[in-house]
């Protein structure tokens, strides 16, 4: 049996069971309440206690999915698609619906309770990542890091065949004691955030900084650096960077978060290898060409490791007989090569510049 599923912001709408499209009708908290066929015919019903127990489910069994107690919005999985399932993965864990209980500790207990799911209240909280409750559709969730304040509000949409979506919506700030790095950023537009994707693991994103202490460059030209090349990266450049468009790019076309050719990564490898074989072994990189773009596209904090890979063969006393620090090269060599006046480059000089009175890293 073939399952396709489509999904819209990161939730799924609708599945494709050998042939027949069905799309999910959900409740308000964003649960798998039924299916319709394209000529509205309803295929499942079912309903849930608070907890996520079928409370009563009706239809051709054929058309169960897997994705039912907050399944389409928060990725649940029930480990049998039917009618009978109690036990949820979520990522971290199994929840036992029928007792409303975690079947594993929390990996982040004590911060949070060990085993009770949500801290009892479900209608209000869901857990996608199986360790922490987050406010759930119709409120709003924030996200706090230690720079990065993440804000995600849930709403709305009628879908096609009847049923509503859910349509999250993300706003990203800086805390307040972090308002020299928003002047800095602005300055050099830079948008919050790009740099918050690079800077920020607390609310998804990379962390420059480990990979800065990791290869032994400076924390603050680092992420400066990445954050500007990042900040480069257009919708286009995005849109490109999937697998069917990265097809037929040549050694010097940038793909990745951090904008980087497969010519020039190559070149960096093989330098780090002869300076830092070690470094060089735990990168664990592709050695293809076709393998190595498509590396560079998809896993950015790998593409981040190969710019830090790439300033510190170009630094680093042990890698090259001309040594700079990372502010000098950067200025004068950035990643992607721009020439000196270049739109792209004085973004990165201003970066590099306006960070260099600042310590993102401490």
């Amino acid at each position: 049996m073939k399952n396709k599923y489509t999904f819209f912001d990161g939730e799924i709408v609708s599945h494709n069971r050998n042939g027949i499209l069905r799309d999910y009708v959900r409740d308000p908290q964003g649960s798998f309440r039924g299916t319709l066929t394209p000529f509205h015919l309803l295929g499942v019903h079912r309903h849930y206690w608070p907890f996520g127990e079928v409370r009563s489910s009706s239809g051709d069994a054929n058309n169960y999915t897997p994705f039912q107690f907050l399944g389409p919005v928060a990725g649940y999985y029930a480990d049998t698609n039917t009618n009978t399932a109690t036990r949820l993965y979520i990522r971290a864990r199994h929840l036992q619906v029928s007792i409303a209980r975690w079947l594993t500790q929390d990996p982040l207990w004590p911060q949070e309770p060990a085993y009770r799911y949500v801290n009892g209240n479900p209608t209000t909280y869901i857990d996608p990542s199986g360790m922490s409750k987050i406010v759930g559709i119709g409120d709003v969730a924030t996200i706090t890091g230690k720079c990065c304040r993440e804000t995600i509000s849930m709403n709305y949409m009628a879908a096609p065949h009847g049923g509503v979506i859910p349509i999250r919506t993300t706003r990203m700030c800086l805390n307040t004691h972090c308002a020299q790095i928003g002047n800095a950023l602005s300055k050099c537009k830079v948008s919050v955030i790009r740099f918050c994707e690079i800077f920020e693991p607390n609310v998804g994103g990379q962390d420059c900084c480990s990979i800065a202490a990791k290869y032994n460059v400076s924390g603050r030209c680092f992420c400066a650096l990445i954050a500007a090349e990042h900040s480069n990266r257009s919708f286009r450049n995005t849109m490109q960077d999937t697998p069917a468009s990265i097809t037929g790019k040549t050694l010097g076309d940038t793909v990745g978060c951090a904008q980087l050719s497969v010519g020039t990564a190559q070149n960096v490898l093989k330098k780090l290898k002869k300076c830092d074989p070690g470094l060089h072994k735990s990168l664990n990189a592709p050695v293809g060409e076709g393998s190595l773009r498509r590396k560079l596209a998809s896993d950015c904090t790998f593409s981040m490791e190969v710019l830090a890979a790439f300033v510190k063969v170009n630094t680093d006393p042990k890698c090259t007989k001309q040594p700079k620090s990372c502010a000098t090269w950067a200025k004068t060599n950035s990643s992607a090569g721009y020439a000196t006046g270049n739109e792209n480059h004085k973004k990165v000089k201003c970066m590099v510049d306006a960070f260099s009175k600042l310590t993102p890293c401490s």
